[in-house]
């Protein structure tokens, strides 16, 4: 049966033809969808906006690693890149428009992955903003940090918490509990949340850093590249960097994993 199978296969008229016809074909339609997608790249992409998914990609990294932590806001880039979107969105319907309805759904998934790292970075910074609330009200530096948006919305929950709490819970304790930042170091008391700056982190030195201390060991040069599983407070001052790059902006000396 197969020899019979492959003579009626060689006798048929034109079949090496069609073949060679539908691999040319098939390579014209790889190349004119290379084309599209590079042109819609083109109209809606450039090296900044690379560098911009990048960087935000860091901070959304060290915003959720550094729990312990509410590092300095990046809204500036948050609003480039949502502006960078929009733009997107337009070349999107455009590319819908025409037909190129794949391309279109390409571009929609990098959009959506944009938009998904910004929100988590979001969220990421509320989640500690609700969590440390009557922390930041005795931390200026903390609150330093923190966008004039991200400010507003720590007032009005920590007036609702507060408001909440003394109805249900604070103004049946004894009087000396009665207030939500109730400190007595005598009676080893302490009402309000913390961060715990102590706990262990992954980190990568971006460049060689010069007497880095480790718990209580002496201070150690750490090399470009170097991974280090250490306490937050140990690294934490290179995380935002003393140095400056583009623009004047901090640049940081090393970012965790």
């Amino acid at each position: 049966m197969s020899d019979e199978f492959e003579a009626a296969m060689a006798a048929a008229p034109g079949a090496e033809d069609d073949a060679a016809e539908d691999g040319t074909a098939a390579s014209m339609s790889l190349d004119a969808f290379g084309d599209a997608m590079a042109d819609a790249d083109g109209a809606g992409e450039d090296d900044g906006t690379d560098k911009d998914v990048r960087e935000m990609q860091q901070v959304w990294i060290n915003e959720r690693t550094a729990h312990m932590d509410l590092l300095p806001h990046r809204m500036e880039l948050v609003q480039e890149l949502r502006e960078f979107m929009q733009n997107q969105e337009g070349v999107i319907e455009e590319l819908k428009t025409k037909g190129q309805t794949v391309e279109a759904s390409c571009l929609q998934q990098d959009v959506d992955r944009i938009r998904y790292m910004c929100s988590s970075y979001l969220r990421a910074r509320l989640f500690k903003i609700e969590r440390w609330a009557v922390h930041l009200r005795e931390n200026e530096e903390l609150r330093s940090r923190a966008h004039p948006a991200e400010l507003a919305y720590w007032e009005r929950y920590l007036a609702m918490r507060e408001k909440h709490f003394r109805s249900e819970v604070l103004d049946y304790l004894p009087a000396q509990y009665q207030n939500m930042d109730t400190k007595d170091d005598d009676k080893d008391v302490d009402m309000v949340e913390r961060p715990q700056d102590d706990r262990h982190v992954f980190f990568r030195a971006q460049e060689d850093l010069e007497n880095v201390q480790i718990g209580e060991e002496d201070a150690t040069p750490v090399m470009e590249g170097d991974i280090l599983c250490v306490p937050y407070n140990t690294i934490a001052g290179f995380l935002e960097g003393d140095k400056h790059g583009e623009g004047g902006a901090p640049r940081a000396r090393g970012v965790l994993m």
